[in-house]
């Protein structure tokens, strides 16, 4: 939306064609950052305290107090 209102206000001096595809490319790239982040910290937490990530298998409970 941010990229749609800088490329369509005239204060500026780009418009819509550079605006919204370099937002997107942006937030894309970041989000694959986040991603990777998040996969490596997932991924450390299930080696080093499996015992903090419920529902890695089947038979997991929903949560140690509660079976379903």
């Amino acid at each position: 939306m941010v990229g749609v209102a800088v490329g369509a206000s005239s204060a500026f001096a780009y418009e819509l064609g550079v605006t919204v595809p370099v937002m997107v490319v942006g937030h894309a790239l970041l989000g694959l950052v986040e991603g990777a982040i998040t996969a490596a910290v997932y991924g450390s937490v299930v080696n080093a305290r499996p015992d903090l990530v419920l529902g890695r298998f089947a038979d997991d409970p929903v949560s140690p107090e509660v079976d379903l």
